[in-house]
Formats: C-alpha cells, sequence, structure tokens
C-alpha cells in the first residue's frame, strides 16, 4: 500500500513536499519545484541530495518566514559548495551557522571562525558542532577545552581523543 501511495506522488498535487524528498526525484524535477510557496517543500528540496548547485544557491538566500529552515537545509546537504557554505557562516540564524559548522566539507578557516561564535542565544550550539566537527583543526580543539560551555568543552575532548586513537 505505502508503494502505491508514494508513487501516486507528482509534481504540483499540492504534496510537492514528499515528492522532494524522493531520492529517485530528478534535478530537473527538483528544480521545477524549489520555488514552491510551501517552505516544507522548499526545505525538502534543500535536503535532497539531488538538487542542482543553482538551486541551492537560491535557497540559501530564502529569507521568507520560515527561511532559516530552508538555510539550515542547505547547510546540512553535502553538495553545497563552499562558496555557499562560507556564506551561510555569516547567517543571523545560529542553527545555520551550526549545520555549517557541522557540514564536513567547511573549510578550516570558517570552522576556526565559527569556533569563537558569541550569538547571545545560540553560540554555543556553534561552537558544539565545529568541537564534534573531525576537520576542526587540532589547535582549535585545544582552545575549545576550555569555552565557557562544558558541553562544548566536553564535544571538543571527545574529538581530540578520537583523532589521537582513532
Amino acid at each position: 500500500m505505502k508503494r502505491y501511495i508514494r508513487s501516486a506522488v507528482q509534481p504540483g498535487d499540492g504534496m510537492d513536499y514528499m515528492f522532494a524528498k524522493r531520492a529517485s526525484t530528478s534535478p530537473e524535477q527538483l528544480a521545477q519545484i524549489a520555488n514552491s510557496k510551501n517552505w516544507i517543500t522548499r526545505e525538502e528540496v534543500a535536503n535532497n541530495p539531488n538538487t542542482p548547485i543553482p538551486v541551492l544557491a537560491m535557497l540559501a538566500d530564502d529569507n521568507s518566514e520560515h527561511g532559516a529552515f530552508v538555510r539550515n537545509c542547505v547547510a546540512r546537504n553535502l553538495n553545497t559548495p563552499v562558496d555557499i557554505l562560507r556564506k551561510l557562516s555569516d547567517d543571523p540564524s545560529g542553527t545555520v551557522r551550526a549545520s555549517v559548522a557541522g557540514n564536513p566539507n567547511t573549510p578550516v578557516d570558517i570552522l576556526v571562525k565559527l569556533s569563537t561564535d558569541v550569538d547571545p542565544i545560540d553560540a554555543y550550539i556553534v561552537r558544539f558542532q565545529v568541537a564534534e566537527n573531525k576537520n576542526t583543526p587540532v589547535e582549535t580543539l585545544r582552545e575549545m577545552t576550555h569555552d565557557s560551555s562544558k558541553y562544548v568543552q566536553l564535544a571538543a575532548l571527545r574529538t581530540l581523543t578520537n583523532l589521537r586513537y582513532g
């Protein structure tokens, strides 16, 4: 029954978000529904590994009411290019910056910058993601063991231990 329902979902039928979730949805189809008024659809397009780079770039600029959710998904997408991750590292949303920090493709210089994030609400979440990223430089991780947040300190220690003993 589930198989029948999934195959019945087609773009433009009001259930685009379900269509956007599919691994089998083509880049062309994702581009077609990326401008949906439904933020959940845009979020699912941003999550999909088949989403073309120009579409990810467009979604990285989503400033709608729920745009931070969409930008967050762009930041988590493993196919998001470095230039877009670099731009999103300055996003006003701490959740978006945290997703950039957690993306294994984020450049080292951005990880170092985010390791000192001072947002009054979300900074420790951003720094925690930096501390968990195995690409964060060892010297930065060592500095983070003295972070004001115990969670960040522990994450940095855990990452340092894993890097040393793997």
